[in-house]
């Protein structure tokens, strides 16, 4: 694992291509864990709709087990909690 700015120890798929940086890379990690589900969802467009990550970061917050907290891949904890229950990726 990486560290990813302050916001956490990222996922293994940042381990690749150094140029490639999530958009979320250095920004304040307050921003991705609101209390409130419409800024989540305001920050996940923001952030992650342009992130040319999306898409490997989305299926690694989806394969948690844990109840992972904050904005991933675009999707909130509620998102990602009705996504697995409908068996969505």
């Amino acid at each position: 694992m990486t560290a990813i700015g302050t916001r956490s120890l990222a996922p293994d798929f940042l381990d690749g291509d150094p140029e490639i940086r999530p958009r979320c890379d250095g920004a304040d990690p307050e921003r991705f864990f609101t209390a409130s589900e419409a800024e989540a969802q305001r920050v996940a467009a923001a952030y992650c709709g342009p992130c040319p990550l999306y898409w490997p970061c989305r299926g690694w917050a989806l394969r948690q087990t844990n109840d992972l907290h904050g904005v991933w891949g675009g999707t909130t904890q509620a998102q990602r909690k009705r996504l697995r229950r409908q068996g969505r990726s």
